[in-house]
């Protein structure tokens, strides 16, 4: 056992000792990493060797984690400060929880408590948190049915809107969303359309076309080197808009007549600064919505505002332009792949964001596109989680520990496993969760046929495998966003400097 933790511990010295040192000293990083690898590894291996239960189990889970924490120091693609810091948090968050581990093995030999204690407990914990999930949805629930009782506002009462698109090697769907936002009965309306540099000449002889209905066209440059292309495509249009409230939404964002009304109209109405709205999906030829449902979820059932991050929509969001500007605009969140949530945050604060799921009330929906869903939560996954592989491990932990295995349960007792007492209770946390999915598929696309309420654990699992595949291509690959990888501006963070007073 004291070997064991002596190999922990100096692996872990190594592994804090490898960022520390400049990238010039090529050599010696990867010395002091391959050291601190061979030491894990060795430590790991033991472990297992002698006794292999789940708390072994969880320290070889955990020595992954950590050797993805020590190839990414060798890797160096963040910024030589920010990764010294975020990459000594990871190695105390897990080296650290691997020596609890390893010690609570110990203490949990010697007291031996009962089966029945350990599921009583563990059960008693999974009902309490899907019955926080159920809660949250119902919560977005009654936010949604409200809605329609919203007062009717006069043509002087209502505030200018410029709508923003920004565009790159659109055709067809850019064209329809043009065509969606021209129907619009809003009587104070700019729209703005910019093309961000794209490749084929198709995108701006669109956005020319509309020119004589009102649709002004904004050439885009190439990003810089601290800016994300789309962020700096809506801080040109920011900058060119004149209206008092500012809506941003994607090309695939398809609009009813009266939906720009409704929006503002709420947001005058409940006195918010900002709104976003997530789009109701349009799913066609009984196609199982799996890539959106795991957007939808990740948004509606965790209790985001407890945890200070309140659910946004990128593809649509509604901000009054004095706001953004005192939130520091568009430059204040160069590099963020979701600069909507940074805006959120700020504005929750005073009361002044609100999140509205009911897309199907506000007749905002989108074009479902499997592909481009997949392609959007391998984006946004791993910079949601501050790009820490730490963060992954305890996000997949939960996943699994309060959506995949109260179905393990309650299956291992049908199949006669001795634990039908587990089956049994665990039974009203499978159908909590179940309960709670349902309404997070009827609010994201307008359906929740049976034969889809039931793969929720497909939807966690591959929800999981997707968190860790967008931390790989993060960390050792590239991340295509409209033909331009995002790895180098989103992965290179400048530590903020200390305010000087």
């Amino acid at each position: 056992m004291t070997l064991v933790l002596l190999f922990f511990v100096i692996s872990a010295v190594f592994e804090i000792i490898a960022p520390q040192l400049p990238q010039a000293y090529v050599l010696r990083r990867s010395l002091a990493v391959s050291t601190a690898v061979g030491l894990l590894l060795a430590a790991t291996i033991y472990i297992c060797v002698a006794r292999l239960n789940i708390f072994s189990g969880l320290v070889c889970l955990l020595s992954l984690y950590r050797v993805i924490n020590l190839l990414r120091i060798y890797k160096g693609r963040m910024h030589h400060d920010y990764l010294r810091r975020t990459s000594l948090k990871t190695t105390c968050w897990l080296a650290g929880a691997q020596v609890e581990i390893y010690l609570l093995r110990n203490v949990w030999d010697k007291l031996a408590p009962a089966p029945w204690a350990i599921w009583t407990v563990l059960i008693v914990v999974q009902t309490a948190v899907a019955a926080w999930m159920l809660y949250t949805v119902h919560r977005h629930i009654r936010h949604a049915s409200a809605a329609p009782n919203i007062k009717a506002y006069s043509t002087g009462e209502l505030p200018t809107i410029t709508v923003a698109i920004a565009a790159r090697n659109q055709t067809d769907s850019l064209m329809a969303g043009i065509e969606s936002l021209l129907a619009s009965d809003y009587p104070k309306l700019e729209i703005l359309v910019l093309d961000d540099c794209s490749q084929t000449r198709r995108t701006p002889e669109i956005i020319r076309g509309f020119a004589h209905q009102g649709v002004r066209f904004i050439p885009g440059d190439e990003p810089g080197p601290t800016w994300l292309a789309r962020n700096q495509a809506y801080d040109t249009l920011a900058r060119a808009a004149s209206g008092e409230y500012l809506l941003f939404c994607s090309t695939a964002l398809r609009l009813e007549p009266e939906s720009i009304r409704k929006l503002i109209s709420y947001a005058l109405y409940s006195d918010k600064a900002m709104l976003s709205v997530m789009p109701s999906s349009v799913v066609t030829g009984g196609r199982f919505p799996l890539i959106e449902t795991i957007r939808a979820a990740w948004e509606l059932m965790p209790p985001r505002r407890w945890l200070g991050r309140p659910p946004v929509s990128s593809a649509c969001w509604l901000i009054r332009a004095s706001a953004l500007h005192k939130a520091g605009g568009f430059a204040a969140v160069s590099r963020m792949v979701t600069p909507e949530a940074y805006f959120a945050r700020k504005l929750t604060v005073h009361d002044r964001y609100s999140f509205a799921p009911g897309g199907t009330y506000y007749g905002v929906r989108a074009e479902a596109d499997a592909a481009a869903g997949r392609s959007k939560i391998v984006r946004t996954s791993y910079p949601s989680l501050h790009r820490r592989p730490e963060m992954v491990a305890l996000t997949a932990a939960g996943y699994l520990v309060f959506g995949v295995l109260p179905f393990i349960q309650l299956l291992l007792g049908l199949i006669g496993h001795g634990l039908w007492l587990v089956s049994l209770f665990s039974l009203p946390v499978v159908t909590v969760l179940l309960l709670a999915y349902r309404h997070v598929l009827q609010l994201s696309c307008g359906q929740a046929p049976v034969r889809f309420v039931g793969t929720f654990p497909a939807v966690v699992a591959t929800a999981i495998a997707l968190q860790h595949y967008s931390m790989y291509k993060y960390e050792f690959s590239e991340v295509l966003w409209k033909d331009r990888n995002i790895c180098l501006p989103v992965m290179y963070v400048v530590p903020q400097m200390p305010d000087p007073s």
